[in-house]
């Protein structure tokens, strides 16, 4: 039987949580908690596997709670929920401890799923929460795509299309110590190093599409 603990300073939440929970039978929840001190006193007098936490409690916050209870309860895995769906929320509750984070608007559709995954020690987001860290790397990744020179951005298009560096020279007309200090310069830039990863990263920004490859 797997222990799960409740950590929320509402209690129709609580509620709504161990009514879900409590759907499988092998899935109990033995405690109820709606404050950091709460928490970390039925920790000390209960076995609990698993502990889902609203990170914006009163007083000390569920990111503080997570954090210490990785630290003294390495052993309990953690589901952190919320009403925000970003960061910074997101990253630390998961640098904190937690393996999964729920909005609040997925939690009744999600939440089984997000326990499966956490007991397998996979780490599980929302839909929307994953939305937001897709686009949120997206934007990273076209700051860097601008961060690139045009000629630069050209023979990034082309290394990452697999041309060697002799081609690159001969199709652009300049000499190929050239083309591998531009190499270089686009490597320090973009923090990666092969054609894969190029590739990749021109994918993912529509710096090139399947049919470039096609008839590049």
């Amino acid at each position: 039987m797997i222990k799960i603990g409740i950590v929320d300073d509402h209690r129709v939440v609580i509620d709504g949580l161990k009514q879900l929970i409590q759907l499988n039978e092998h899935i109990i929840v033995v405690g109820e908690y709606t404050c950091y001190e709460d928490a970390l006193l039925g920790l000390k007098q209960q076995h609990i596997d698993m502990l889902i936490v609203d990170i914006l409690l009163q007083g000390l916050s569920g990111l503080d709670l997570i954090k210490e209870v990785k630290t003294t309860y390495p052993n309990i895995k953690m589901i952190a929920v919320s009403m925000y769906d970003n960061d910074p929320y997101v990253s630390e509750a998961i640098a904190n401890g937690a393996l999964a984070f729920l909005s609040k608007q997925f939690v009744s559709v999600e939440l089984k799923a997000a326990i499966e995954h956490v007991l397998n020690e996979e780490i599980y987001y929302s839909r929307d929460v994953k939305e937001n860290i897709n686009a949120t790397l997206l934007c990273k990744e076209k700051a860097k795509i601008n961060d690139l020179t045009e000629r630069e951005l050209e023979i990034f298009k082309l290394l990452a299309k697999g041309v060697g560096v002799k081609s690159v020279a001969s199709q652009l007309n300049i000499q190929p110590k050239t083309v591998h200090t531009h190499r270089a310069n686009i490597i320090n830039k973009l923090d990666m190093s092969n054609q894969n990863e190029f590739l990749q990263l021109a994918l993912s920004t529509h710096v090139l599409s399947i049919d470039d490859l096609k008839y590049g």
